[in-house]
Formats: C-alpha cells, sequence, structure tokens
C-alpha cells in the first residue's frame, strides 16, 4: 500500500515536471462510511489526523493514525460510501520538517 502513496507522489512531481503520467489501478475495499471508520476507531485504535476535499467531486478524504503502532489509513468517502486507498505503517508527522 505504501507503494499507493510512492506512486501518486511520482505523478504529482511528474505532473509538474511535464514528463509523462500513467494512470495506476487497484482493487480498492469499500462499505457503508458508518463501517468503515468505526472499524479503523474500535480495531484499529485509529483517529482522523487530516481531513481534505477533492475539489474536482466534492469526495473527502481522511488520513488516519495510530500513534501507539504507528499504523495509517487513507480514505476517501462521500455521504453514504468510504473506501480504504492506502494502509500503511512508521507514520510520522512531518510539518514543518524535512523529509
Amino acid at each position: 500500500m505504501r507503494k499507493l502513496a510512492l506512486a501518486f507522489l511520482f505523478c504529482l512531481t511528474s505532473s509538474i515536471a511535464n514528463a509523462e503520467t500513467f494512470q495506476l489501478q487497484k482493487v480498492m475495499i469499500c462499505d457503508k462510511k458508518e463501517i468503515v471508520f468505526e472499524k479503523l476507531a474500535l480495531e484499529f485504535e485509529e483517529a482522523p489526523i487530516w481531513s481534505g476535499t477533492d475539489v474536482s467531486d466534492s469526495s473527502r478524504y481522511v488520513l488516519t493514525i495510530n500513534n501507539k503502532t504507528g499504523a495509517w489509513t487513507l480514505v476517501q468517502y462521500d455521504r453514504d460510501i468510504a473506501c480504504v486507498l492506502g494502509v500503511g505503517t512508521n507514520s510520522k508527522v512531518t510539518i514543518g520538517k524535512t523529509i
């Protein structure tokens, strides 16, 4: 799943540099929004640390983390459905720091 985040960053930087881009297709796990967020909170002990709105379709994104384990999940959702876009480990808050 970490590859998805790296692929996204590659696409972003490639687009900025006017290089060729590619489209990534993968199977995503989706369910009712309430079920996805309940499972993240209760089973994985993850809490939201960031959210944002997609300008193209008004869907929402949220990043959840487990402070104890460093596990993270990126979810895209709308009013009814939520889809897990990526999961991983070793999360760190890097705001204002060099990566």
